[in-house]
């Protein structure tokens, strides 16, 4: 059984029953409206039953791929049928949003994050070697989803930022960075191509995450979007709001994001969801123009302070080119039912019909995107100039972007 906490507060149980696979949750009875662990999940007095695994929100934060990899070697030797929730119980002391999880009803039991002085890594020339020890030091205190290998630390060396008081720095238990890595075999340079399609998103007017390539071009690090002033706020991408499993992450379109997005900011004002509409609309065309294929229900989120207060669309993340790697690559997700790289026309149908948006907002944003995908394109060519070894990948982003936006 695992204690759920939002915030600091305890607001209910996890646990698997023991006669099948279903996941239960209960809240306390001394949960409020606004500790509910998910804007699908309102605080009740019935349990929720899950059949199918954990619940979305629980699952969402798991690690995939390397880092689950990782972390299944070392702790299937010391506990028996090894289970997501025993998973669950080591990542989710630190975690994205508001929910944490203790087998101990305090949540002071959960251990610390374990600091890390970024400053000195952006300078570090180690690679391979590195990653693995960062997976094997700091893995446990990383819950994250995502294939790529991913953890979290907690600056330690920020000590120039003037918003961070002595105090905070001092205080600060949970993570407040993100570290990303690749496998160099299958996606070269691919730091550099997430770091220059982020930039794109950025100059064309979203919400990003502080992002920085480190001086060996081999890692990102972001900084947690959900952590604002001092405070982790909730978030919950769309296989959670769609009521989804990581694994069918692929398995919807883009007008149901739209109809997630007007269903959870019902009680907003029409200018807040039109803000999140448009900011959705603009993020599907980056994505469609720079060819990234893997802009799925994971990758786009709403984040919130608590769940009776504002919701809005999170920041941006997790674009790259995927196509300099899979030539064929198609839209991770169906618009009007085809999964084919949407056109001018598909796109413009789809701002009026499910975004709240007319032909000439719709025309003002594909100028803006294409405007900032040529002010990136300049950068990035530089970048090759610099650094021989992103000129191969670099060039074939160039491309794809110039007969992306050419043919558009």
């Amino acid at each position: 059984m695992l204690n759920v906490f939002t915030a600091s507060n305890k607001v209910g149980e996890l646990f698997q029953s023991t006669t099948s696979s279903k996941f239960i949750f209960s809240y306390s009875a001394t949960a409020l409206p606004n500790e509910a662990v998910s804007l699908t999940m309102p605080v009740i007095n019935e349990q929720y039953d899950f059949w199918h695994g954990l619940h979305p929100i629980f699952e969402m934060n798991l690690p995939e791929g390397i880092l689950l990899e990782k972390l299944k070697t070392i702790y299937r030797k010391q506990i028996i049928n090894f289970s997501d929730l025993d998973l669950l119980k080591i990542v989710g002391r630190n975690q994205i949003g508001r929910i944490t999880f203790s087998a101990e009803p305090d949540k002071n039991s959960v251990i610390d994050a374990i600091g890390l002085n970024l400053t000195q890594f952006k300078t570090y020339a180690g690679t391979e070697e590195l990653l693995e020890s960062l997976l094997l030091k700091y893995g446990a205190n990383s819950g994250i989803a995502g294939v790529q290998p991913k953890i979290m630390v907690l600056d330690t060396g920020d000590t120039t930022n003037p918003k961070l008081s002595e105090l905070d720095r001092l205080t600060y238990k949970d993570t407040t960075h993100i570290i990303k890595s690749w496998s160099e075999g299958s996606y070269p340079e691919l730091a550099t191509n997430e770091y220059f399609c982020m930039l794109v998103a950025k100059k064309a007017g979203l919400k990003t995450p502080e992002i920085e390539l480190t001086n060996n071009g081999k890692f990102l690090i972001i900084k947690r979007f959900d952590l604002i002033d001092n405070t982790y706020y909730g978030f919950e991408d769309f296989c959670v709001l769609q009521a989804k499993r990581t694994c069918e992450k692929y398995d919807s379109s883009y007008e149901q994001i739209a109809r997630s997005i007007k269903n959870n900011l019902v009680g907003e004002s029409t200018i807040n969801l039109k803000s999140a509409l448009f900011d959705y609309f603009k993020s599907l065309v980056v994505n469609v123009l720079l060819r990234n294929g893997d802009a799925h229900l994971k990758n786009y989120g709403l984040i919130y302070k608590d769940t009776s207060s504002i919701v809005n669309l999170a920041p941006i993340y997790d674009i790259v080119t995927t196509t300099v790697y899979l030539p064929k690559d198609i839209m991770a997700l169906t618009l009007n039912g085809s999964k084919r790289w949407a056109s001018r026309d598909d796109l413009l149908a789809f701002a009026t019909k499910s975004c709240m948006l007319s032909n000439a907002q719709a025309s003002q944003i594909f100028e803006e995107v294409i405007t900032a995908i040529k002010q990136v394109s300049e950068l990035l060519m530089q970048e090759i100039e610099l650094n021989h070894k992103v000129k191969d990948v670099g060039l074939r982003m160039l491309s794809i972007w110039h007969d992306s936006i050419t043919s558009f």
